[in-house]
């Protein structure tokens, strides 16, 4: 049985406040879940921080919803 993997790579610079905006939530978080059948799996590749300003670099995993 064949085994098919599809990687899709979304790229994103933001800034945020202390509190996730709700415009990041609904564009981004929730349609992004709505595809995937568990948990996107993070790795963080890197960790910078420069006064109040934090920068993390990771790469996630998950399995979709059509396989």
């Amino acid at each position: 049985m064949a085994s098919f993997v599809t990687t899709y790579f979304i790229t994103a610079a933001i800034f945020l406040p202390r509190k996730m905006s709700s415009e990041l939530l609904d564009q981004v978080i929730n349609p992004t879940s709505a595809r995937l059948s568990s948990p996107i799996v993070p790795t963080v590749r890197g960790i910078w921080a420069d006064g109040d300003m934090v920068i993390v670099l990771w790469n996630g995993e998950a399995i979709a919803t059509d396989g």
